[in-house]
């Protein structure tokens, strides 16, 4: 079993928050509420999970059951298209009681803030697997921060992390039931 102790501040819009989370865990993915949290069999848990990235909760509609964050801008705006880098957070399912798949989602409108939104996304990935039976390693979190993608399977989970380019590059982080 493998015990992390994070220590990190996170810029807000108007303040500082500071983080001391125990990180415990020994695999990717814990049914139930594991040693960290809520896993995909409580979506309601995993839609609170990222506070810095609130949702909207556990509800059904057009596209079946979810939950998904507004947009949180982050850095400056990109001077020719007036938008700002973005991240969002998703959890979707098939039915009320399940969810099967985590989503947390960088979509690059600036690129000169690229490497510092990286780091913001890893924390952001940090605090998911602080506070979800989801771990995510010290590698993965560095290749998170570094923009390299990964595929790995463990258990009952699939955790990849892999960029979309198209007009906007979009940086993601998914983790699915198996």
């Amino acid at each position: 079993m493998k015990i992390d102790r994070v220590s990190k501040c996170i810029p807000s819009a108007a303040l500082v928050v500071c983080l001391g989370i125990g990180i415990m865990s020994n695999s990717a993915f814990a049914d139930s509420k594991g040693a960290n949290g809520p896993s995909f069999d409580d979506p309601h848990g995993l839609c609170d999970a990222i506070v810095y990235l609130p949702t909207h909760g556990w509800h059904h509609d057009f596209m079946g059951w979810g939950c998904i964050s507004d947009l949180k801008e982050y850095g400056p705006r990109n001077s020719s298209t007036s938008l700002p880098s973005t991240y969002q957070y998703m959890v979707s399912g098939d039915v009320y009681e399940m969810a099967k798949e985590v989503e947390l989602r960088y979509n690059v409108n600036n690129t000169g803030y690229r490497s510092k939104s990286l780091k913001m996304m890893a924390t952001y990935a940090k605090t998911l697997a602080g506070n979800t039976a989801f771990h995510l390693s010290n590698s993965m979190l560095a290749k998170i921060r570094k923009g390299s993608p990964f595929i790995i399977t463990s258990g009952k989970a699939r955790i990849a992390f892999n960029i979309k380019k198209t007009r906007i590059d979009s940086y993601v982080l998914r983790i699915s039931r198996q």
